[in-house]
């Protein structure tokens, strides 16, 4: 075949030999060419040329006659096709990471296809192969007839759209459970699914919070437009309960305190506190003691080690309150049964308590008011503001001087007098007449 490509080119070659003289010589030949049924003009040169502008299926007969007279007719059937007729696209259009199929509907059937490049083709001799490039490419495929073996060459261009594919960041907090995630490429998001049954639409950037437990999520980005594309993605969630901390801790006085006293040790977290040097012994334990004399702020990170080796922070603050001041009496006399009124003052008192030697309660209040009739010690009770305490105690005498004699006295007589009053008490003696009173016991109220 001379040419198959705008047109069928057939060239019929006669094959017919002369035979060894004196055998006879082939005088006459006479062509007839059925085309898809329909008869051609005859043809009457050895050899001819047909000319067809479509597919053809001939059915093609030789007659040749020989100088004594004798005929001979051979025929022939065969399919012709016009590969320029062939409906093989060259152009396609594809979304970035995706796939086209070429050539998917090959008409006319039966030829023979070789691909290049086919680096990115499913197969270089694939009647209809998939193209997956990554870039716009041109693709070169040769197109035979193995019937007349005439090839034609084709060129099909993929082009990769300019649409990104679908892609989205996230950022987590270790120790929290609220991550944001941004799509960054791709088209209109149509949703976000975020692997724990919840989801959300058409927002680009989203904040999603999770349950209160470790545990990784795939979260999946839907993504619409000219270039509709899929991601998903691997989210670790890292929770860590910080609300056993504490976040200040009064240290009155500069006493030792400890620093995590609400500590679940069933969590299984391990502690970096800091600074070191103000923790008694190791800073990694969940509740160490400090010692501090001045308000001191502790960090601690928390770690769950056994979801992951990130920690969280939190400070906690030991502050050293000021020393409580506490104005009150510390001794107070009486000379008789009477009701007193103590009182107790202190800038950061909380509650005030009053009780007796005995921790009994009096009362409460900045103000105690009480009748007393005996000697008693009285101890006020201050808690601040910070929990801090600080007590006071008045002691509560009553003036009494008692004086005996050893002996009954008659007129006249000579005695020692032993007069008995607090040490506490500075007294003053002056001695008199004692008209009207007993000589065995007399009693002075100052």
């Amino acid at each position: 075949m001379a040419e198959c490509d705008s047109v069928l080119v057939i060239d019929f070659t006669d094959g017919s030999i002369n035979g060894p003289t004196p055998v006879p010589v082939i005088t006459n030949w006479s062509w007839v060419v059925v085309s898809n049924g329909v008869t051609l003009p005859p043809f009457n040169s050895q050899n001819i040329t047909v000319t067809f502008e479509e597919s053809v299926s001939l059915v093609v007969s030789l007659t040749v006659t020989y100088d004594n007279g004798c005929v001979t007719t051979t025929t022939k059937e065969y399919e012709f096709n016009l590969l320029g007729d062939h409906n093989l696209p060259s152009e396609y259009e594809v979304c970035p990471g995706k796939s086209v199929q070429l050539n998917v509907n090959p008409i006319p059937t039966g030829l023979q296809y070789n691909w290049s490049p086919a680096g990115t083709l499913s197969g270089a001799n694939e009647v209809s192969p998939w193209a997956s490039p990554e870039v716009t490419t041109t693709y070169s495929v040769t197109i035979t007839d193995p019937e007349t073996d005439c090839s034609i060459i084709r060129e099909v261009t993929v082009t990769v759209k300019d649409e990104e594919r679908a892609d989205f960041t996230f950022e987590t907090q270790c120790g929290m459970t609220e991550v944001t995630f941004t799509k960054t490429a791709g088209g209109p998001v149509v949703r976000w699914e975020f692997g724990d049954g919840g989801n959300s639409v058409e927002d680009p950037t989203t904040t999603h919070t999770y349950a209160d437990t470790s545990r990784t999520y795939t979260v999946t980005l839907y993504t619409g437009g000219t270039c509709p594309d899929t991601i998903s993605k691997d989210v670790k969630v890292v929770y860590i309960n910080m609300d056993f901390v504490i976040d200040s801790i009064p240290s009155c006085d500069g006493d030792t305190v400890f620093l995590n006293p609400n500590y679940d040790s069933s969590l299984g977290y391990s502690f970096i506190w800091e600074p070191a040097d103000k923790i008694i012994g190791p800073n990694n334990v969940p509740n160490p003691q400090a010692f501090v004399t001045e308000t001191t702020t502790f960090t601690v990170t928390i770690f769950d080690l056994s979801v992951d080796p990130c920690g969280l922070e939190k400070e906690v603050v030991v502050f050293v309150p000021d020393p409580i001041t506490l104005n009150t009496d510390s001794f107070l006399q009486l000379c008789k049964d009477t009701t007193v009124q103590l009182i107790a003052f202190s800038p950061t008192a909380a509650t005030y308590t009053w009780v007796d030697q005995n921790g009994n309660i009096l009362g409460t209040g900045d103000t105690l008011n009480i009748n007393l009739t005996t000697d008693i010690v009285i101890t006020v009770r201050v808690v601040d503001i910070f929990g801090c305490e600080i007590e006071k105690s008045v002691a509560v005498e009553f003036f009494r001087v008692v004086f005996n004699s050893e002996n009954p006295l008659c007129i006249g007589d000579t005695t020692t007098i032993f007069i008995s009053v607090p040490d506490s008490v500075n007294v003053t003696y002056t001695y008199g007449d004692l008209p009207e009173k007993s000589y065995q016991e007399a009693q002075l109220a100052a």
